[in-house]
């Protein structure tokens, strides 16, 4: 089985009602202030790893602007 490049477009799901979004073998979710605005029915591309450890992840939905949100490990 091949792995997933790092460009690949991820799939966001939910696990014990909390988003995720595996990469690189580890769960990622969203803990900033509000909730995320990300939705499930749509892939996220991982775009950058930050320092802290976390994912910076974007999401567009045609017609749509690009959401942009950091996710850390859950």
């Amino acid at each position: 089985m091949a792995m997933k490049s790092p460009t690949s477009p991820r799939r966001v799901y939910s696990t014990r009602g909390t988003l995720a979004l595996c990469y690189e073998g580890a769960l990622f979710g969203f803990t900033g202030e509000g909730e995320t605005r990300l939705r499930k029915d749509v892939p996220a591309v991982v775009t950058e790893l930050t320092d802290e450890g976390g994912v910076v992840v974007k999401q567009r939905k045609a017609h749509s602007k690009a959401i942009v949100e950091t996710w850390f490990p859950l």
